[in-house]
């Protein structure tokens, strides 16, 4: 019998958890970190985590978030005063507090975890690379935006703020949606 994808992405997740606690023995799971709202974890590390979205995140939560990678999840931070601030579009929009669900998870981190729900970190990818020059972003859309479903509700995240976007980012969003051909009957509202 072929098993439903949630119960692959919890079988995978007990496995690496095991692994990392064989490797790294009792203390595996004290998490020397924490962060604030205005310098949540962003990019790649809050897309392996479950969003409030509604979007299950990547199977390798447990490596992103092990003992040990605390500088790790540093360089991951965005928000107010760091190279990679969307606050002026976003505010704190789509960041929530993880430290719950990373107990849940049998870590135990230092203080407040802060994490961007998919659709901001996304947003913050786009951006980031918009400001280094580099468009489209070469992040596929359809591989972390799936179905037509979490696609509207992205476009939706993403066009109540993008009034106040200028013309060139909001051409690159545009290139970055509208490059894969999967999502080609999808209009962004800007």
């Amino acid at each position: 019998m072929r098993k439903d994808p949630q119960t692959l992405v919890e079988e995978s997740r007990l496995k690496e958890k095991q692994v990392a606690v064989a490797s790294f023995g009792a203390g595996a799971n004290r998490l020397d970190f924490s962060n604030t709202p205005k310098t949540y974890l962003s990019g790649s590390v809050a897309l392996n985590t479950r969003s409030p979205d509604g979007t299950l995140g990547d199977w390798h939560q447990f490596v992103s978030f092990r003992p040990g990678r605390e500088q790790r999840l540093r360089d991951f931070c965005a928000g107010s005063e760091l190279i990679n601030d969307t606050s002026e579009y976003f505010g704190l929009d789509g960041v929530h507090e993880y430290s719950d669900s990373l107990r849940k998870e049998g870590l135990e981190p230092s203080g407040p975890v802060y994490v961007a729900s998919h659709f901001r970190a996304l947003v913050d990818l786009v951006i980031t690379f918009f400001n280094k020059g580099i468009v489209p972003a070469p992040v596929p859309f359809a591989a972390h935006v799936g179905n037509q479903r979490y696609q509207r509700m992205f476009l939706k995240f993403l066009n109540a703020r993008a009034k106040d976007f200028s013309p060139d980012l909001r051409r690159a969003f545009a290139q970055w949606i509208y490059e894969d051909r999967r999502c080609e009957r999808l209009r962004m509202g800007v």
